[in-house]
This record gives C-alpha cells, sequence and structure tokens, in this order.
C-alpha cells in the first residue's frame, strides 16, 4: 500500500470518561479503524502501519491506561481486562463511532476481543495481531506480571532499570522478545517513561496485571464465535511467545468467521516488524467485508 505524505501529521485529541482523561490521535478519511496497543505500551506502535492504511481510512488511536500512558486514570477506575473493555467501549461511544473495525495486538488483543464481544454494539469487525489468548495469558516467561504489583516496590525498580538500561529494555526478557527487528533506543524508552516516572500510572498498569485470569481468555473465542463478528488474525510466524499453533487453535475456537493471515520474519510486535504485511492484511479484509466499496 502507498504511505501517506510524510509531511502530514495526526490530529491530537482528549476525552473525558468516567474511568478518566483519555487522550488519542487521528489521521486519515474514510471507514474507521480503532487500535488498541498492549501493555506497557502506546498506540506509537501502530505508526508504521498507520501511515499505510491512513491513505483509505479513518484510523484512530487511543493512549490507553495500559501502563505506557501519561495521564493517570481515576483512582477508582476498574482496569481489569473487563473494566478496560468497557473503557474501550465507552471511548467509540463518546466520539460516536460506529461500523469500526476494532485492531488489538498482545495484552490489546484481549481487550479487543472482550470489548467486541461484550461491548460490540459499534464493532462490525475485529483484527488480532498476535496475542494472548486461550491458556497463554500471560506469555511464557511473563508470569510475573500477575504478582508483581503485589510486592511494595518491586514496579517501581522494574521501571526504572527499563527506563535507564537499554540492554535490559530491548533485552529477550522484555521488548527484544517480541521483536525480530530491533527497534532505536530512544523509541522503546519512550514507552516506558510514563511507567518510570508516574506513581499514578504504575497503579493504572497494576491493575491490568493483577486482573489477569485465564478463565477469560478461554471464553472470550466462544463469545466472540457467537456475535459472529467477522474475524481476521495477522500473526507473525515466528513468534515463540503467541506461537502459530495458538492462532491455529484461536482461529479454530472463534469458528468460520475468522481467517488467519501468517505474516513471514516477524513476531509479537508484527505491525512493527511487517507494518506494509499487516496493513495489506487489514486492507484485504475490509474489502471482503465492508457493505461498499473502498
Amino acid at each position: 500500500m502507498q504511505k501517506i505524505d510524510e509531511q502530514r501529521d495526526f490530529s491530537k485529541g482528549t476525552v473525558k470518561l468516567s474511568q478518566g482523561v483519555v487522550t488519542f490521535h487521528e489521521i486519515g478519511v474514510g471507514p474507521t479503524i480503532v487500535f488498541v496497543h498492549g501493555l506497557l505500551l502506546n498506540g506509537s506502535i501502530w505508526r508504521r502501519t498507520i501511515e499505510m492504511l491512513a491513505t483509505r481510512y479513518r484510523c484512530i488511536v487511543p493512549e490507553l491506561p495500559f501502563g505506557g500512558h501519561h495521564i493517570p486514570m481515576d483512582s477508582t477506575a476498574d482496569l481489569s481486562p473487563e473494566g478496560s473493555a468497557r473503557l474501550v467501549a465507552d471511548f467509540l461511544e463518546i466520539l460516536d463511532l460506529s461500523d469500526v473495525t476494532l485492531v488489538g495486538n498482545d495484552f490489546g488483543g484481549v481487550v479487543t476481543m472482550a470489548t467486541a464481544a461484550r461491548f460490540g454494539e459499534r464493532v462490525s469487525r475485529v483484527v488480532l495481531g498476535n496475542c494472548d489468548a486461550l491458556e497463554v495469558f500471560p506469555a511464557k516467561g511473563f508470569e510475573f506480571f500477575s504478582w508483581l504489583p503485589r510486592v511494595p516496590g518491586a514496579f517501581w525498580v522494574l521501571a526504572k532499570i527499563m527506563y535507564h538500561f537499554s540492554f535490559v529494555r530491548n533485552g529477550p526478557t522484555s521488548f527484544g522478545a517480541f521483536l525480530k527487528h530491533p527497534l532505536p533506543n530512544e523509541e522503546t524508552r519512550a514507552w516506558v517513561e510514563p511507567l518510570a516516572r508516574l506513581l499514578g500510572v504504575r497503579h493504572d498498569a497494576g491493575k491490568m496485571m493483577l486482573g489477569m485470569d485465564k478463565e477469560l481468555t478461554m471464553r472470550l473465542p466462544s463469545e466472540l464465535k457467537r456475535s459472529l463478528i467477522p474475524t481476521l488474525l495477522v500473526w507473525g510466524s515466528e513468534d515463540h511467545l503467541f506461537t502459530l499453533d495458538l492462532a491455529h487453535r484461536l482461529k479454530a475456537a472463534i469458528g468460520p468467521q475468522t481467517s488467519l493471515v501468517e505474516v513471514r520474519d516477524a513476531k509479537a510486535f508484527v505491525m512493527l516488524d511487517a507494518p506494509e504485511a499487516f496493513a495489506d492484511a487489514v486492507d484485504q479484509f475490509l474489502r471482503e467485508h465492508r457493505p461498499w466499496a473502498v
């Protein structure tokens, strides 16, 4: 696909939800795609893919309270996976978005499935990159997410180490496990800066980690199946965290409304390792599942 003019930029907006303030970036005109990022990340992970899709679609990227956000949520906000799905649904509602294609990756894939299955009035299509699913939640090697926030000071120490030491941040026990092709240090450092600097951000991310529950990810595929929402899986084939076997089992669990595109030379962050392939797969899927030509 052709990229947008590099001189164009994203517009920025802010909405006030019951959970707190959410900022978002938007670019493009056409059918609406909303992108859901993963844990300890922000919407910048989608930029390379959006640069190709924005020539044909309206692309909206909220900065969700998953640990890479800059504005902490209200202290009473439910930021469990189910609560985060409610937040995404509220975001779609306050912007009056309808017939949305919801795209998620990593932890954002769980939130995307839950939003579509449980609050799906405004969601017409789902796209999942490599993500937690079925019995894989969290990914192998990252089980400490489920207890880290309970240990006083541990999350703060981890955040500071990740922020100051690139060999940790980009190593095989952190973002390096999700990427086939390394990113510039400043890009991954920006992901964890809010986590290192803001106590409220760590509290928000901690709520999410403590809410991780395999029972949820085991139930969601059947719930999504009952919704009959067309679903596309775009899966990096070299991922050892969310394997191709997991993708095939997820496809079978969601059912016949699901298709799978395997992307070579890519791991879990498939939209960063292979942005053009990811964008092409999304574009083709939308062309096949739109009531109009795009």
